[in-house]
């Protein structure tokens, strides 16, 4: 049997108290009402109100794959090829001193180089 997605139950908001409804509030003292920017009738929020939607919040660690696979499409190099350069010297003069010449060609190759 072929898996199938469950659609969640949306929870239903609680109806303020009768208690709550009776007493008048002193915030809005021309309804009456506990209840503001509400219709009397079915108690939904009233268009004028302009409900903001919640934002979109991803799971940890979901933005960070996506910037991974944004970045392996990309052609660009992400250090600029000068600093990157001194950085390979200075690392090939402290592991062997007597290697002081690159070619121009290998460094770009290991800046470019694509681990998969």
């Amino acid at each position: 049997m072929p898996r199938t997605k469950h659609i969640a139950a949306k929870k239903q908001k609680r109806k303020p108290s009768a208690a709550a409804e009776a007493s008048p509030s002193p915030a809005s003292p021309k309804t009456g009402s506990a209840v503001v920017g509400r219709t009397r009738k079915t108690g939904q929020a009233t268009p004028s109100q302009g409900t903001s939607k919640k934002p979109h919040c991803f799971r940890p660690g979901t933005r960070s794959l996506q910037e991974i696979r944004k970045y392996q499409k990309t052609v660009t190099l992400l250090i600029p090829a000068a600093s990157f350069i001194r950085e390979v010297r200075t690392i090939s003069y402290q592991l062997a001193p007597d290697i002081n010449r690159w070619q121009a060609e290998a460094l770009v190759a290991i800046q470019e180089q694509r681990i998969i």
